[in-house]
């Protein structure tokens, strides 16, 4: 997996294929398209799980393939970043 660190934010719009919303230059600075997965969030090395702040105050350790799964051509089946 490839971090980003430089990046302040995360667009999620630009994850996956296809995005949400196209514009090569974002999709390519936010989505690595070899690993399927996201170069701005920062996973932990050895366990590739994030920590995730909940609305309902708890926090829990997630990998990401549990809060994002697409396949190829077609919407996220699974989509924690959409907020709709």
């Amino acid at each position: 997996m490839i971090e980003d660190v430089t990046m302040d934010h995360f667009m999620p719009m630009y994850f996956g294929s296809p995005p949400r919303v196209t514009d090569g230059m974002m999709q390519g600075r936010q989505w690595d398209a070899t690993e399927s997965l996201p170069k701005t969030l920062a996973f932990d090395r050895h366990t590739t799980k994030a920590n995730y702040v909940f609305t309902d105050g708890h926090a829990a350790s997630h990998a990401f393939e549990e809060t994002w799964v697409q396949t190829a051509a077609s919407p996220p089946q699974v989509d924690w970043y959409d907020p709709k």
